[in-house]
């Protein structure tokens, strides 16, 4: 069984995201699970503003992935490229998350490893100006649909188990389990665990 940890951190508005973020990440990190943290583009900022170098630290063991600019800032990706042909797409897309793109490399020092939709949003447009951001992955354009399927038929409740299962019970031990292994938590809180 391969287990994949995709968290979202996008809130860029919010008082107090930064230290959450920080400490799911040191506690996935206590118990050996790495996982990938999508970040806007926007937040890598103000944590580089903030002078956030904890939430970095916590971050070192894990991989990064752009989840936009401006996450759902509008006009959202699709928004913004429904009109538009390749070449006028690709440039908009280059001028929304060039930024993100730069933010991620300079605050962790390297690239951001995929990029993330804001919810579902996206357009084919987008893989092109990924290639030319040196971007090698796209996430959420079809994973939305399975996880969402994935919860239909086993229900909240169920999907929790699933994830508290493959965690295992040394994550009783740590101060925010409640956070993260809470019944019907565990997409909003831990993002998915996708069992192959």
């Amino acid at each position: 069984m391969y287990v994949s940890l995709m968290l979202d951190a996008e809130d860029f508005i919010t008082p107090g995201e930064a230290d959450a973020v920080r400490d799911i990440a040191e506690i996935l990190t206590a118990v050996g699970l790495p996982a990938t943290f999508c970040v806007v583009g926007e937040l890598a900022r103000r944590w580089e503003r903030e002078g956030r170098t904890d939430v970095v630290r916590a971050l070192e063991a894990h991989d990064v992935g752009l989840h936009t600019d401006l996450h759902s800032v509008h006009p959202t990706t699709c928004e913004e490229l429904e009109h538009l042909d390749w070449e006028k797409g690709v440039e908009a897309m280059l001028r929304r998350d060039a930024p993100g793109v730069a933010a991620i490399r300079r605050l962790f020092g390297r690239a951001p490893s995929c990029w993330g939709g804001a919810g579902n949003t996206w357009g084919p447009q987008v893989c092109g100006a990924l290639q030319e951001l040196q971007v090698v992955d796209h996430q959420y354009a079809d994973a939305a649909q399975r996880v969402l399927e994935r919860q239909r038929v086993l229900g909240p409740q169920r999907l929790h188990e699933a994830v508290h299962e493959l965690l295992g019970g040394e994550i009783e031990h740590f101060a925010l389990a409640n956070r993260i292994a809470g019944p019907g938590d565990c997409l909003e809180q831990v993002g998915f665990a996708q069992a192959h």
